[in-house]
């Protein structure tokens, strides 16, 4: 087996709590700080609505919500359509009509859309982390994705971890 890891830097600041909660017709975990809070859907780990200096009278909230979230819509094309957005981690990124090699993959990869699990959030020296994994069935291997906020920065570190997977895979973009 081959550990990789991808890390991204997405805009958000730091959090000390985690919460189930639900949004836009999602359940998932809200972590918090004095001026982020930040929304993360348990169907394909999606993030948002995040929302920016919240101790100011004017709050950012620069991440989309697809407008069909409070509709209860059945039966969409693809399951990624469900919780879609913000940010989320594709893997594999590319749909095959065709199973190859026993595989079917969806556009986004079973991550998009499949159920993640609530692991932990841990706080230490001013880093809040909440971590969430997954293990999937159409290519079997765990993915853990891990959420960091640091006090005082506008910033949200995210990490996936993948493990346990072999067979050729285009890896999903890194943001520069």
């Amino acid at each position: 087996m081959r550990n990789s890891m991808l890390a991204g830097l997405l805009v958000v600041t730091a959090g000390c709590s985690s919460i189930r909660s639900v949004d836009h017709s999602q359940a998932g975990w809200r972590i918090t700080t004095d001026t982020v809070d930040l929304f993360v859907t348990k169907n394909g780990a999606h993030m948002a609505p995040v929302r920016f200096c919240t101790n100011t009278a004017d709050p950012v909230q620069p991440y989309y919500i697809s407008p069909w979230q409070n509709e209860g819509l059945k039966d969409l094309p693809d399951p990624v359509l469900v919780p879609l957005r913000g940010d989320f981690f594709c893997m594999p990124f590319g749909a095959n009509a065709e199973a190859v090699g026993g595989e079917k993959h969806t556009g986004h990869g079973e991550p998009s859309y499949a159920k993640w699990r609530f692991v932990d959030v841990k706080r230490d020296s001013g880093v809040a982390t909440l971590t969430l994994a997954l293990e999937t069935a159409v290519r079997q291997g765990k993915i853990t994705k891990r959420i960091h906020l640091v006090d005082g920065q506008n910033a949200v570190y995210t990490t996936h971890v993948i493990e346990g997977y072999s067979g050729q895979m285009p890896p999903p973009p890194i943001a520069n």
